[in-house]
């Protein structure tokens, strides 16, 4: 006896694929949506740096320290 799918039921191949290809379509767009927070978080780090170097009083006490310790290191290697 051969048994016949009718066309109401998909067989259990067709339905895995089409699971498959939902779940690759939802992660496409979570892909997408990581990229997107990932660049935003970019220009705000980018935008930060911005305003602290060019901020005069920031830059000449980052430039003290700088020299400051490069001085300390150097009194070791020579």
């Amino acid at each position: 006896m051969t048994r016949q799918i009718s066309s109401t039921h998909p067989s259990p191949v067709a339905h895995c694929r089409r699971a498959a290809t939902a779940r690759n379509l939802a992660e496409r767009g979570m892909v997408t949506a990581e990229y997107a927070v990932g660049i935003l978080a970019a220009v705000a780090l980018a935008l930060l740096m911005l305003k602290v170097f060019s901020d005069n009083s920031v830059y000449t006490a980052l430039l003290r320290y700088v020299t400051s310790l490069i001085g300390h290191l150097s009194s070791y290697i020579g």
